[in-house]
């Protein structure tokens, strides 16, 4: 007996297991299938025998011998799970009890698509656990696989959730309302700059209520400017072509290699085996960490690339239950480690070269890098008490994770001595730090340093092709690559000097009552910051405030450093290009929309508010105030 091709067709699609299984797999699955015919008597497959096919019922009815060797009789659905579950060998026999048709499955042919496609397995586990789990249950669907099943249908055909609506109605409310409130308040500086607001106003929404994913967005913007010709093609691209993305690329590459050779592993074994075992000393060695690297490391990204090993290993340390109670805290303290002070070491950013470029001559003189250390410090204490008993409270709970001082030791030991790849990821990490340190006197950008450790890593085959292409955050180099272009169009229209003339009541505010001026800025920052990056932020304060400074009598240094340290503040990720970088990295372990976190980033914008004027006595015994 034949079946047509067509009825095959349709047995496959109105299967329930393969509900989750792409048109095109099933499609592809139609020209490798065969149909079989079984007489009653006749053994499908025998228990113990190599698993190389499975089965679609299409007529008749068989029986398993199940638990017990209690019989099980099948009329349809799916036999020989085995095969695609990887399976060396049937664990039932199979026997026709009456004439019967089945269709022919290799195992070859369904593997890919099933260990590709995460519903699809969990179906096909369900059907096959649900026969000895309820062998009464003959020719209808098991408790476990219409579990299964329903939890497709919902993913499936759930309703957007209600801030997804609200994110996409304002995203294509925004441009509309920022072309009008432009026109209404204050006219830009020429009308591309107009068009380059709104649509900087739409990626803002999308980024606030996360409708996409970040670099979306951000990729938008650069499109949007290129077609609609808004900018030349070299300044929206120019992100692509950046320093930023070459130095990303670099540093993505000794993370990788840190990690996969168990360097940071080591590492971490380190730390532990000094310290007690409790939480406590845990998230201190993450925050002191990332403290050390910051004058080290002068950019937030490359630091974060270099600590997130060190938080999935020692999460990857704990049982799954207290992973789960303190990766928010552990998360905290990686982000905040590299971030915190970044405003109080002269080298941590690049940006802090930049507003200090912005101070006139003798002043620059004055504030080299221990001085300017000196001058921040009370500022940098007071934050870091701060922050500490922040944590305490938003992240407090009862767990007490501790990995046993025994199990370090026995880890150290198997780790055994240094390979070849950890000490080529240490060189390369000495390297990157020497070209940092040493970069205003040998000239050599640090961007090309990094890319030279990306190419000798390659080239030793220390990193290969597979790690480039599945271990490289792509996400991220877009976004900053999209982010850079947005930046870049916003000079080039020289809207960024428009800005700059909108906040001139600062400026009287800074000469009138310089308290009260504190908390103007922290709050103008914040506010700017919900549409603005970091640098920007920065360039467009310090270029309006710091020469206004000079005119009205305060220490320009001081307006800079209250711009750098409010500026750093951020609440969701898309507002801190680091921030989405950990998000993306730590994706699967910790969520950065976690409410305490959110509120946890509040908490910090405030506890930076309090550092500064906790600290104003210091400046006033200093002179500068």
């Amino acid at each position: 007996m034949t079946v047509a091709l067509s009825d095959l067709a349709a047995l496959l699609r109105n299967e329930p297991v393969f509900s989750a299984c792409p048109v095109g797999d099933l499609a592809r699955l139609l020209g490798k299938v065969t149909v079989r015919s079984l007489l009653p008597g006749e053994v499908l497959h025998e228990q113990g025998s190599q698993a190389q096919e499975s089965y679609v019922v299409l007529s008749g009815c068989f029986c398993l011998d199940g638990p017990d060797h209690q019989p099980i009789a099948v009329r349809s659905g799916l036999l020989g799970q085995e095969a695609v579950l990887t399976m060396q060998a049937y664990a039932t026999t199979v026997t026709a009890t009456e004439s019967a048709m089945v269709v022919v499955i290799p195992k070859a042919a369904l593997q890919h698509a099933v260990w590709s496609n995460q519903d699809l397995r969990d179906l096909i586990f369900a059907s096959f656990t649900d026969r000895f789990m309820h062998p009464s249950r003959t020719s209808e669907t098991g408790s476990l696989l219409q579990a299964a099943l329903t939890k497709l249908h919902t993913s499936l055909h759930k309703e957007m959730p209600v801030n997804k609506l609200v994110g996409w109605f304002l995203t294509l409310a925004a441009p509309v309302l920022t072309v009008y409130g432009l026109g209404q308040l204050a006219n830009p500086p020429n009308e591309q700059a107009g068009y380059v607001m709104a649509i900087l106003s739409a990626a803002v929404m999308m980024w606030i209520f996360r409708t996409l994913p970040d670099f979306v967005p951000a990729l938008f913007a650069v499109m949007t400017l290129l077609l609609l010709g808004l900018v030349p093609q070299g300044i929206a691209l120019s992100g692509f072509s950046s320093d930023s993305i070459f130095l990303a690329l670099g540093i993505f590459a000794l993370s990788i290699v840190l990690t996969n050779s168990g360097f940071s592993y080591r590492v971490l074994l380190w730390l532990l085996r000094i310290g007690p075992a409790n939480k406590a000393w845990y998230n201190l060695c993450l925050f002191l960490t990332g403290t050390i690297l910051t004058p080290l490391v002068p950019s937030c990204n490359g630091r974060i690339l270099i600590m997130t090993p060190f938080l999935s290993d020692l999460l990857n340390g704990f049982a799954t239950a207290t992973a789960n109670t303190e990766k928010s805290r552990l998360g905290a303290s990686v982000l905040y480690g590299i971030s915190l002070m970044s405003s109080i070491f002269l080298s941590s950013k690049s940006i802090n070269f930049v507003v200090f470029g912005f101070l006139p001559l003798q002043e620059q003189a004055y504030f080299n890098w221990f001085i300017w250390l000196y001058t921040a410090s009370v500022c940098g204490g007071v934050l870091v008490v701060l922050y500490g008993l922040g944590a305490m409270i938003v992240f407090r709970n009862h767990d007490r994770p501790r990995i046993s001082p025994e199990t370090v030791r026995t880890q150290l030991h198997m780790l055994g001595p240094m390979k070849s790849a950890e000490w080529a990821g240490l060189l390369g990490l000495g390297l990157l730090l020497l070209s940092f340190l040493s970069i205003t006197i040998n000239r050599i950008g640090v961007p090309w340093v990094a890319l030279s450790i990306l190419f000798a890593l390659l080239t030793l085959d220390f990193l290969g092709k597979k790690e480039i292409q599945h271990q490289v955050d792509w996400s991220f180099i877009l976004f900053l690559a999209g982010l850079i272009g947005m930046i870049n169009a916003m000079r080039y229209l020289q809207i960024d000097v428009w800005l700059t003339q909108q906040m001139g009541w600062l400026a009287t505010l800074m000469r009138d009552d310089f308290y009260s001026f504190i908390a103007v800025l922290a709050t103008s920052i914040f506010v700017v910051r919900i549409a603005m990056p970091i640098n920007a932020t920065v360039i467009i304060f310090s270029t309006l405030l710091i020469p206004t400074s000079i005119n009205v009598g305060v220490n320009p240094w001081l307006v800079g450093f209250l711009v750098l340290l409010f500026s750093e503040s951020f609440i969701w990720p898309y507002q801190s290009s680091y921030y989405m970088q950990f998000s993306n990295l730590m994706a699967k372990t910790i969520a950065v929309d976690d409410r305490r976190l959110l509120l946890f980033n509040l908490y910090v914008s405030l506890a930076k508010l309090a550092a500064v004027y906790a600290s104003i006595p210091f400046w006033q015994y200093l002179g500068i105030l």
